[in-house]
C-alpha cells in the first residue's frame, strides 16, 4: 500500500523549494516570543543520508542540495541564508534535514511539534532520529545585528530543543483529531506522496475540515506538478480555496509554483489537457458551503490513462508547488526574491528556462 520512500528524493529541487518556504515560515513564527504548534502530517524519516544507495541511485541530491551548497554564499539571496546554514551543518555529516528536523531547529520545549508517519519502516527511523538533538538551534533575528560569521542567519549554540510527539498513524486522521491544538498559534505542513489516487481528495477534505475548526492556523501544502495529474491538482486546490474563502472563515490563500521543465509542462497543459478534462470525473464540490461544512465527501476519479503515451523511463514531474491558507506575513514578497534564483540554478535544461508563479487571493 505505502511504497514511497523519500530517501530516493531527499534534497532535490522540490525539497529545496518546500524547505526554503518552511524555513521562512518558521522564522516568522519564531520572530515573536510566543509559543507555537507545528503539525507535520507526512514526516518521513526526518533526516536522510545523502550517501545512501537510494540517494545515489537517483542522483537527485547531486543536482539539488549538493549543487546549491557548492555555490558561493555571497551569490545566494539573503532570504535563503538560514536554510543554507542549516543544510551546511548537516551536509558536513553527509546528511540532509527533512522537514521535522528543520522544524526542530527552530522550536524549544515551550512549543509543540506533532509528527505523524504511517509507513511501518519510516516511523521507526523517525523515532530514532528524533532521539538525537538537532545540530543547530535558531534564535530570533535581531534586525539591528549585521550578517556576520555563523550568526548572520540566526544560527547559534544549541538551546533546549522541542520534544516532538510522534504518532504512527494517518496524518490526516491525526490532524483532524488534534485540531485545534492547545497552542493555537501555529501551522500544519501537509506533504503527501500522492502515490495513491485518494491522496488528492483526502488532502482537500482534511484541509477543509481542519480550517473550519482552526481558522487562524496556517496550512502549508506541498504538491507535485505532474503531466498526468493536472486536473486532480487543479480540483484539489479549487476545493481548498472554496473552503478557505467561505462562511465566517474567509482566509487569504497563496499558491506558488516552480516549473523546472517547461517542455513537460507544455506537454501536460496543451497536448493532453483536453483529453484529461474529458476523462476525469473531477472533484465533486457543489458549493463553497459544502466545502466549509465538510458534508460532501470529495472524490477524484482516475483519468483514462490511454490519454497518455507510455512513459516508463521518463519522469512526468515538471516542478512543484506550495499552497497556503493564512500564509505568513510577507511570505510572497520573500519568495519573489528567491524564485528567480531557483529558476536560474535548477531549471532542468541548465539554461534557466524554467519559470515561477505566485498567486495570492
Amino acid at each position: 500500500m505505502l511504497s514511497y520512500r523519500h530517501a530516493f528524493h531527499a534534497g532535490n529541487h522540490a525539497d529545496i523549494l518546500k524547505h526554503i518556504a518552511l524555513t521562512l515560515a518558521l522564522e516568522k513564527f519564531k520572530s515573536k516570543a510566543k509559543p507555537f504548534t507545528v503539525f507535520d502530517t507526512h514526516a518521513g524519516a526526518g533526516i536522510y543520508d545523502l550517501c545512501d544507495e537510494r540517494a545515489v541511485k537517483t542522483g537527485e541530491a547531486d543536482s539539488g542540495i549538493k549543487k546549491l551548497l557548492s555555490l558561493p554564499y555571497s551569490e545566494l539571496p539573503g532570504e535563503m541564508h538560514t536554510y543554507v546554514d542549516i543544510c551546511r551543518a548537516y551536509a558536513k555529516r553527509g546528511l540532509y534535514p527533512g522537514s521535522p528536523e528543520i522544524e526542530r531547529c527552530f522550536m524549544t520545549q515551550n512549543d509543540a511539534l506533532i509528527l505523524t508517519e504511517l509507513h511501518n519502516t519510516e516511523i521507526d527511523i523517525l523515532k530514532q532520529n528524533m532521539k538525537k538533538e538537532p545540530l543547530l538551534q535558531i534564535r530570533p533575528k535581531d534586525e539591528n545585528e549585521g550578517d556576520v560569521d555563523d550568526s548572520r542567519s540566526g544560527a547559534t549554540e544549541k538551546l533546549r530543543p522541542v520534544r516532538p510527539h510522534i504518532h504512527h498513524r494517518s496524518g490526516y486522521e491525526a490532524l483532524r483529531a488534534l485540531s485545534p491544538p492547545n497552542i493555537r498559534r501555529g501551522f500544519a505542513v501537509i506533504d503527501p506522496s500522492y502515490e495513491v489516487q485518494s491522496d488528492f481528495s483526502d488532502t482537500a477534505q482534511c484541509i477543509a475540515e481542519v480550517h473550519k475548526r482552526w481558522s487562524s492556523g496556517t496550512i502549508m501544502l506541498w504538491y507535485p506538478l505532474l503531466t498526468h495529474k493536472i486536473q486532480e491538482i487543479s480540483d484539489m486546490k479549487r476545493f481548498i480555496t472554496a473552503a478557505a474563502q467561505s462562511g465566517n472563515n474567509m482566509s487569504e490563500t497563496l499558491d506558488v509554483q516552480f516549473i523546472t521543465d517547461p517542455s513537460k509542462e507544455r506537454y501536460g497543459t496543451a497536448a493532453k489537457y483536453e483529453s484529461l478534462q474529458k476523462n476525469c470525473a473531477g472533484l465533486h464540490c457543489a458549493s463553497a458551503a459544502a466545502a466549509a461544512g465538510a458534508v460532501t465527501k470529495t472524490t477524484i476519479a482516475a483519468p483514462n490513462t490511454a490519454a497518455f503515451p507510455a512513459q516508463t523511463t521518463v519522469s512526468r514531474m515538471y516542478g512543484s508547488g506550495l499552497f497556503f491558507i493564512n500564509p505568513p506575513y510577507m511570505l510572497d514578497t520573500r519568495l519573489e526574491t528567491i524564485l528567480p534564483f531557483l529558476v536560474k540554478e535548477f531549471s532542468a535544461d541548465g539554461n534557466g528556462t524554467g519559470s515561477f508563479t505566485i498567486k495570492k487571493t
